[in-house]
């Protein structure tokens, strides 16, 4: 899977919304397991922007706890 540049800001916009509203619905190891498919998903669509740096740095802190 190889999105676009600006498809792939749009779907980390989506999955930040959708992180948020796991971490205030789920406890927290249903929330790390949503940040380790996030993670598979940024690798494989090989995405280099700032919202993977960002997302890499939520998984490594969600990681931490």
């Amino acid at each position: 899977m190889v999105y676009s540049k600006s498809k792939v800001v749009q779907l980390c916009r989506l999955r930040s919304k959708a992180k948020l509203k796991a971490a205030n619905e789920c406890d927290k190891s249903q929330l790390s397991l949503l940040s380790t498919a996030h993670l598979i998903i940024f690798l494989l669509s090989k995405a280099n922007s700032k919202c993977y740096i960002q997302k890499m740095s939520s998984i490594k802190q969600g990681i931490k706890i």
